[in-house]
């Protein structure tokens, strides 16, 4: 009769063990779970910061290339204006050498 208490107090051992450890793998499956959560939510966040900064980069670059536009707008009209006075010069310089 010993040996059968022996025998039911290792098979009432095992079986709490085996809760115990159903209890543990729900709950690492649990927090497995949580972890795949906050990796998709950072995921997320990681590709709106993204996006923003591509915005940001797209208008500053839109930015550049309009005062670019107007720089060159600005140095072709100074060509041309500094050819019309190099032009009037000229006139001048024979106006006086016929005078």
């Amino acid at each position: 009769m010993d040996g059968q208490k022996i025998l039911d107090a290792i098979f009432e051992l095992k079986n709490d063990v085996n809760k115990r450890f159903e209890s543990l793998d729900k709950r690492f499956d649990m927090v497995d779970s949580q972890f795949g959560e906050v990796l998709n939510r950072l995921d997320r966040i990681e590709q709106a910061q993204q996006d923003e900064v591509v915005a940001f980069l797209k208008n500053v670059n839109k930015k550049i290339n309009h005062q670019i536009d107007i720089y060159n707008e600005l140095k072709i009209d100074t060509e041309l204006y500094y050819n019309k006075l190099n032009d009037m010069e000229r006139r001048l310089y024979r106006l006086e050498r016929k005078a």
